[in-house]
């Protein structure tokens, strides 16, 4: 049975950065006696973290062609990864699927991460920042700065009119010029802004849902969700790995976009 795999390359961070050329070479030595199968059969245990397998030779036998290697810069290093267990997919199981979904279609409150509408942005950097830190977006309560209800209403038939959703033309006119309220985040046209998280309106993608109500709820009440950061969790290597798989999830593929992106 083939075992999927991909390659990638890592920046550590603490004592392996600062590893001298003298202790990279103990690493790396495969004579006998050297370290680098020792070096070698840890960084494939850390990798399979998470797995059910708990068999040491079991896992070592489906990835015989996994290796490791460290590659110096001018400053610090770089771990050069190939043929490691492409564990992204489990990873996403196993951390996001209970917000996310197990088809990562999200749910209320929670984005989709198949349909390339991204609140901060949907590079593989951003992606990994995003998880590795976390995010906390706030919408706050609008509706006393908009005004009457019928105001918040008018308000909310605009918004949807900028979508071309179904609306009432006439109170979303009455609307337009309250709108600038909400301009300072979702910009004047409505297509939001990446640098706060404001979403685009103009999409018919909607994270807690697109009926009038809804809307004028959200206007009223605001928003205020968390996705927590996961790098204490994870570690940087899990975080870059999970990355590239969320990354690959609308990016034609799926998991052969995620090894293709590493390689």
């Amino acid at each position: 049975m083939d075992y999927p795999v991909l390659d990638t390359q890592i920046s550590p961070e603490g004592r392996l950065d600062v590893l001298s050329k003298a202790e990279i070479n103990k690493l790396l030595d495969t004579s006998h006696g050297g370290l680098y199968t020792v070096f070698r059969h840890c960084t494939l245990a850390v990798l399979n973290s998470g797995n059910a397998l708990d068999d040491g030779k079991e896992l070592l036998a489906r990835y015989p062609d996994f290796s490791i290697s460290i590659l110096l810069r001018e400053r610090g290093i770089k771990l050069d990864i190939r043929n490691a267990p492409a564990i992204g997919e489990r990873l996403f199981l196993n951390t996001c699927a209970q917000c996310h979904g197990s088809d990562a279609q999200g749910n209320k409150g929670f984005p989709n991460l198949t349909d390339k509408d991204w609140l901060y942005g949907g590079d593989p950097a951003t992606i990994e920042l995003t998880i590795s830190q976390g995010r906390h977006g706030i919408m706050p309560p609008m509706g006393a700065a908009v005004g009457t209800d019928d105001d918040v209403r008018n308000v909310a038939n605009y918004v949807l009119s900028l979508s071309d959703s179904a609306h009432d033309p006439i109170k979303a006119a009455f609307g337009k010029p309250k709108f600038a309220i909400c301009a300072a985040c979702h910009g004047p046209e409505g297509k939001g802004n990446q640098a706060i998280g404001a979403p685009n309106l103009t999409d018919k993608i909607w994270l807690y849902g697109g009926d009038i109500d809804t809307i004028m709820d959200g206007i009223n009440h605001g928003h205020n969700n968390t996705m927590p950061a996961h790098k204490t969790l994870l570690g940087d290597a899990k975080v870059h790995l999970l990355a590239a798989y969320v990354w690959s999830l609308s990016n034609s593929g799926g998991l052969e976009a995620e090894q293709k992106q590493n390689k």
